[in-house]
């Protein structure tokens, strides 16, 4: 992994203030676990030109294992609205060519995929809460996320309550569900 090394703890404990602070927009007190983001990454073959968008990726949990999916012309995108997190980001993954950061909320995904001149993604990787989300912003992220998605592309999200489910019935014609052993968390893939 490219980019600065941050210390686990230092990590962990501005993890654990921003969810204190920001609880509706930080799904846990901690990062993802690292066994959880290998089986959430594992839905996402390399490519040498892979296009990955990942919503939410807080400190980069899941980041770091969507790199060893990325070839010499693979783009992934990510997009943060916490600022703090952002900012580990740009430090942490910020030298990398390869990875755009954006500190915005995932609605504005077409902005940001025109801005870069993608108009196809091959996986989208999302963390984001969509417990906490109103039904007009699920809709607009998971809208766009489909018509963005190529046709065998995939939406992927890890999530701790179920809900999602019903949001993604409505734009795709494919999913399935797995809980990940030993977590709080199941992963959501989805795909026309």
């Amino acid at each position: 992994m490219k980019g600065a090394t941050i210390p686990v703890m230092k990590e962990r404990t501005m993890f654990a203030q921003e969810f204190l602070k920001h609880r509706k927009k930080v799904a846990s007190p901690t990062p993802t676990s690292d066994s959880s983001a290998i089986k959430i990454c594992s839905f996402v073959p390399y490519s040498p030109d892979n296009k990955i968008v990942e919503y939410g990726p807080g400190t980069g949990a899941i980041t770091k294992y969507l790199i060893d999916k990325l070839g010499g012309e693979s783009q992934l995108v990510l997009i943060e609205e916490n600022r703090r997190f952002c900012k580990l980001l740009e430090d942490k993954f910020g030298t990398d060519s390869r990875i755009s950061i954006f500190n915005k909320p995932a609605e504005n995904v077409k902005s940001i995929l025109e801005k870069l001149a993608i108009s196809e993604i091959d996986y989208i990787v999302s963390g984001i809460p969509f417990t906490f989300l109103s039904p007009e912003q699920i809709d607009v992220i998971l809208q766009t996320s489909r018509d963005f998605l190529a046709s065998d592309g995939q939406f992927i999200a890890y999530q701790i309550k179920d809900s999602i489910m019903t949001h993604l019935e409505k734009y795709f014609r494919n999913m399935e569900s797995e809980k990940i052993h030993h977590s709080p968390l199941t992963i959501y893939r989805a795909w026309n």
